[in-house]
């Protein structure tokens, strides 16, 4: 029974962690700015959930083909060209007779040998054309079909698939062993399957903090009204081993230690944090005060090792600002091992 509820839980967590990348992206954005709808290259992000990957497709239109050139205007009638003038040394040709012309004094008798006969006119060849002047257009058959004209096509440019926002692997890994430790600490009770479900969501809120160092409203208030609510129906079922009265009291108190520290110094903590400590004081309160403290004590704890981490290695100082929300969420998981473990 128990190996089943860890592998329940396993699955989940993973199915969970593979949806949770597109929405950290898009929720990864500076507290002035509204949330992320594309990807970096520009495409429309389809939902909340799921892989942060853009399949591609195609790109924006490139330029069109030309289209063919129009018809020109009708063809005119064909005109016959101006006969060429004679050449000044040619000799002049005699004007032909009409039979019936009666002959004046001194022109040819007409018994006089005729001459050779006279040859038929021939047109003289046009002029060539001056090199400025406009082509004529073809004469246009009146039973030639009208010419077409193509459509411009739009051509599109494939786009490859790539990746944005945080490794799915990595985040489906991490949320499906969040979840099986939980299942493995706390056995088949009503409160794991509670913890269990809302551990995704843990998980993504680390992941934007991480990422802009920022909790988003839309998390970590529902999430506090969220667990304070199912964990009051786990108290219902049989074989809860936690008091939801405890639970209240528990968010209540670790919200106001946060808001105190908050008060002292705000720029050492965010306002989001205080929020999301309503819900990790509900959860650690469930199993009890000790857990309550050992959770929210290893909280500072793993924060505090990972600033001075970053002091020894050169790439922040003391008062350099860390995301405090991870290490949170790492203490209180903590102290729920613990307290799963012991009840």
């Amino acid at each position: 029974m128990g190996l089943a509820v860890i592998i329940l839980a396993a699955v989940y967590g993973v199915t969970g962690g593979l949806l949770l990348p597109r929405a950290a992206y898009r929720l990864s954005v500076e507290p002035d700015r509204p949330w992320r709808d594309r990807c970096p290259e520009g495409h429309p992000l389809p939902g909340w959930l799921g892989l942060a990957r853009c399949r591609g497709g195609l790109d924006s239109p490139a330029a069109p083909e030309a289209p063919c050139a129009p018809a020109g205007p009708p063809a005119q009638p064909e005109t016959p060209a101006a006969p060429a003038p004679p050449h000044p040394d040619a000799p002049v040709a005699p004007a032909p007779v009409r039979p019936d012309t009666p002959v004046s004094p001194g022109s040819a008798h007409p018994d006089a040998p005729a001459g050779p006969p006279a040859q038929p006119e021939t047109p003289a060849a046009p002029a060539p054309p001056h090199p400025d002047a406009p082509a004529t257009p073809a004469p246009v058959r009146p039973d030639a079909p009208a010419p077409s004209v193509r459509t411009p096509s739009v051509r599109t440019a494939p786009v490859r698939s790539h990746a944005y926002g945080p490794s799915s692997v990595r985040t489906a890994a991490l949320s499906g062993a969040v979840c099986a430790a939980l299942a493995a600490a706390g056995g088949p009770r009503p409160e794991v399957a509670v913890f269990v479900a809302l551990a995704p969501a843990l998980v993504l809120l680390a992941l934007v903090d991480l990422a802009v160092h920022r909790l988003p409203d839309p998390l970590t208030l529902p999430l506090a009204a969220l667990t304070a609510a199912l964990l009051g129906g786990a108290a219902l079922l049989p074989g809860a081993a936690g008091s939801w009265r405890l639970a209240l009291l528990g968010g209540a108190a670790l919200g106001a230690s946060y808001l105190v520290l908050f008060l002292i110094n705000p720029a050492g903590m965010g306002f989001g944090d205080v929020k999301l400590a309503l819900s990790l004081g509900v959860a650690l309160g469930w199993y009890g005060w000790g857990v309550w403290i050992a959770g929210a004590f290893l909280g500072f704890l793993y924060g505090a090792a990972y600033g001075l981490a970053l002091v020894l290695r050169g790439r922040g100082g003391l008062k350099a600002a860390i995301p405090f929300g991870p290490f949170m969420a790492a203490g209180a998981f903590t102290g729920m091992l613990l307290g799963g473990f012991g009840a």
